[in-house]
């Protein structure tokens, strides 16, 4: 008689084990160029070394889409601990396709000194370069959003980080041990306030004072309070075209700071001479240069800055408000850029004229005044 029952289990059975032997076969490992990958259907996950591969060195270079035995792949992640502990590799290069990088990943791989992330990278996670003393420098990929835990916890070596424009959130512990750690750039569209009253909200607690070098990228719109507050080691910062805004407290006591090169297309004038931005810094800076994008100098930014010795206009400036430019007590140089349609310095005088008007804005000790002048600005001298 036929056993309807027995021969359902039988088949049901059968159909369980094919299904499991396709599920085993999705998530199988695979060799490619001497690492190790897991798949996922077509996608692949770089894991840690086996006795197959033997321990990883040299230079690491992963290829994305690769074809194995006919089958194209994508590689999309990097495991937890894939390179952890590794005293070999040197470098690595990431393809675009690997969007996520496991916790520790990279952690205490002593020897290695570079690393290319992917452009493309949205999920950045604990402590993947944790104690890499050999890492130099590292610039965090633009899509990413929130850095958390210690990610370059000990990375004695490392001498400058970029930090991308879309970023929100950084951990107060990303750089403690960056003992060597002098140069920030800095892309950051727009930040929340940087509270320097907790040692627990602070991205840059215990190396402030190391830091040297603060660079202001094209992308950022907004300087936060207190971003570089009591950064004493500054000595030279470069702003980027489009910031608009530089909140209070974004540059107090960087004391030492001397170069500043400033690009920004227009900023707001401020009402009063100690809102400007350097005012509390005018005592150390000897050194202010002007980029191309630059469309408007707002009042007071060089105010009793009695340092300096030399201000050039260039070629873009179309407004330079009242007192841009006043008490520059050593001041011997003046220039504008040949091509500037709205301000000269004629004939080599020293001075800075406003064409259309011929009237003298700005002088020094060593200004000719032109014999053409139908003027003198009430704070040229």
């Amino acid at each position: 008689m036929f056993n309807f029952t027995s021969t359902f289990k039988k088949a049901a059975l059968i159909c369980a084990v094919a299904f499991s032997g396709a599920m085993v076969a999705n998530a199988a490992t695979i060799y490619h160029n001497g690492i190790k990958y897991t798949s996922s259907g077509n996608k692949l996950t770089v894991a840690k070394w086996d006795a197959t591969t033997g321990a990883y060195t040299g230079d690491i270079v992963i290829e994305s889409p690769v074809t194995i035995d006919g089958v194209e792949y994508t590689v999309t992640a990097v495991a937890a601990t894939a390179f952890k502990q590794n005293k070999d590799i040197t470098s690595v290069v990431l393809p675009d396709d690997c969007i996520d990088v496991k916790r520790g990943a990279f952690a205490e791989c002593s020897a290695l000194k570079s690393v290319r992330l992917s452009a493309n990278m949205t999920a950045f996670n604990a402590q993947v370069f944790d104690r890499c003393t050999a890492l130099e420098e590292i610039t965090i990929p633009g899509g990413i959003a929130t850095v958390a835990g210690t990610q370059f916890q000990g990375c004695s070596s490392l001498t400058s980080i970029t930090f991308p424009a879309n970023l929100t959130s950084i951990s107060s512990q990303i750089l403690r041990g960056c003992t060597n750690l002098d140069t920030i750039n800095w892309n950051v569209r727009t930040y929340n306030t940087i509270d320097v009253s907790y040692s627990s909200r602070d991205p840059f607690n215990g190396i402030r004072a190391q830091l040297t070098t603060f660079i202001f990228g094209d992308s950022v719109r907004v300087i936060p309070k207190n971003l570089c507050y009591n950064m004493t080691g500054l000595t030279s910062m470069s702003l980027g075209c489009n910031i608009g805004e530089i909140k209070d407290n974004a540059f107090y006591g960087c004391r030492n700071i001397k170069h500043i090169h400033w690009n920004l297309r227009t900023c707001k004038d401020p009402l009063i001479y100690t809102q400007a931005p350097f005012y509390s810094l005018r005592d150390s800076i000897t050194d202010f240069t002007f980029g191309d994008s630059v469309r408007h100098i707002p009042a007071y930014l060089c105010h009793s800055m009695r340092r300096l010795h030399q201000i050039h206009i260039p070629k873009n400036v179309s407004s330079i408000a009242p007192f841009a430019f006043r008490y520059l007590g050593v001041l011997d140089s003046i220039s504008v850029a040949d091509e500037n349609r709205w301000y000269d310095s004629r004939n080599h005088c020293n001075a800075l004229i406003e064409t259309s008007s011929n009237i003298l804005m700005l002088g020094c000790y060593k200004t000719q005044i032109p014999s053409d002048m139908e003027g003198i600005g009430d704070c040229a001298f």
